[in-house]
């Protein structure tokens, strides 16, 4: 009797066994499976990442050669504004010495003035006296 359920217990130890391992073999292949998605997953994101990187490298190129040409044109404006600058504060300076001329020659001014006048008194005499002779 015992014999037997010493055999019994060995057979019951040997199915628990079977079982346990059939369990963990269930176990692996869902754990490989897992790890097979995984795998794809991992291998979809780091092409995304990858593309995302290049992108973002492509754009940075970008701004930086936009950059470069808008500092080239910031430099051909300021010389630019030299240049105009410089032309500006030229015609200042000339229009600054004929206005000192001017203001040296008030006497001639009013002398020319004057003379103008009194031409212009003897043109108006000689036509009222031209008018009346022709009365």
């Amino acid at each position: 009797c015992r014999v037997r359920e010493e055999r019994d217990g060995e057979v019951r130890l040997k199915e628990n066994a079977l079982a346990m391992q059939a369990g963990l073999r269930e176990q692996i292949t869902q754990l490989q499976l897992i790890h097979k998605k995984l795998e794809a997953t991992h291998r979809k994101d780091k092409k995304t990442l990858l593309a995302t990187l290049t992108e973002l490298q492509d754009d940075r190129n970008t701004r930086s050669v936009q950059q470069e040409a808008l500092e080239v044109r910031i430099r051909q404006l300021q010389l630019e504004n030299k240049e105009l600058q410089a032309a500006l504060e030229q015609q200042r300076q000339e229009l600054q010495k004929q206005n000192s001329k001017l203001e040296e020659k008030p006497e001639e001014i009013k002398t020319e003035k004057r003379a103008c006048a009194v031409n212009h008194c003897r043109l108006g005499s000689g036509r009222k006296l031209e008018s009346q002779a022709n009365q």
